[in-house]
């Protein structure tokens, strides 16, 4: 019925378990890099004598994205799929060069992984409360999203052991994240740039705007 609560397990069943383990392994392996990365950027810095000013450089990634984000999330060749995928590749990039990356150009390096990580976060919000059905989207963002909570909370038991033994392997841990985080966006079903979100049966189809409108 139109008015029914929805229900957690309704987030396994086999309409939405391919969208609940997709989004939510996004959602993981996100915050584990994001986070994972704020934990260890002032050991890398003071390791490398960069100091305040290079840790202030690093974080300045963050800033730009927004406003891209902003215009990239409603844009038609982009949306929120799209965008996610190629900051995931970006991000997954990156890391990939930071082992070969020598001490001066640490920070810059970290800009720009902050830059699509930041990027990513900008756009997994919208499209996370977008892709599950009306009846279960407080349900399933609320599940993602702690499930990403998750990720940050189990990330120092392993980064900071890995950072101690062999530093370098911390950037190949995050572009690991990144490729576990492409991987799963480029397996969602559908994209919701422009398309209409139902108002009451959980089980209606996401369709286009302009085909709603005509009906």
């Amino acid at each position: 019925t139109p008015h029914a609560k929805g229900e957690l397990s309704q987030l396994f069943k086999p309409d939405m378990i391919n969208i609940t383990t997709k989004i939510t392994s996004a959602w993981f392996s996100l915050s584990f890099m994001f986070f994972g990365q704020l934990a260890v950027i002032p050991f890398w810095l003071g390791k490398g004598g960069g100091g305040l000013f290079s840790m202030v450089v690093a974080l300045l990634g963050e800033f730009p994205i927004v406003l891209l984000s902003l215009f990239l999330v409603e844009n038609k060749r982009f949306g929120r799929k799209n965008t996610m995928i190629y900051f995931s590749l970006g991000c997954a990039a990156v890391n990939l060069f930071g082992p070969f990356v020598n001490e001066s150009g640490l920070a810059m390096m970290m800009f720009a992984s902050r830059f699509f990580m930041k990027g990513l976060f900008g756009i997994i919000y919208p499209f996370t409360s977008e892709v599950f059905p009306t009846r279960v989207r407080s349900l399933g963002y609320g599940f993602a999203s702690s499930m990403g909570r998750v990720g940050a909370c189990l990330m120092p038991f392993v980064l900071f052991p890995v950072f101690y033994a062999w530093p370098s392997m911390v950037f190949v841990i995050f572009a690991i994240c990144a490729g576990v985080c492409l991987a799963s966006v480029l397996a969602m079903p559908f994209d919701t740039t422009h398309r209409f979100l139902d108002h009451s049966e959980a089980t209606e189809e996401l369709v286009p705007v302009e085909l709603k409108s005509t009906k």
